[in-house]
């Protein structure tokens, strides 16, 4: 599990400008990316796929892009199984 701090203000876009976050709410489902300024080849990152949180906690759970991957190559593509 990939917890994040979601700050309701003082936030900053890559363009180092006042950002707004949406509200998260019904957003579960939904794939976060990370924005690494120093990273000329690969800016964006896959962190993971919203599980649950609210802009009042100010905290977004997600779970990690491998588990994620790892599930459903196990549960949909594993061929050992079948015959």
């Amino acid at each position: 599990m990939i917890t994040l701090h979601y700050y309701k203000e003082g936030n900053i876009n890559e363009y180092f400008s006042p950002a707004e976050l949406p509200e998260v709410y019904g957003m579960s489902g939904s794939l976060v990316f990370s924005y690494r300024p120093r990273d000329v080849l690969f800016p964006y990152g896959l962190l993971g796929v919203v599980n649950r949180g609210t802009q009042n906690s100010e905290t977004l759970w997600l779970t990690p892009v491998d588990d994620v991957i790892n599930f459903i190559e196990t549960a949909y593509f594993n061929t050992e199984d079948r015959d």
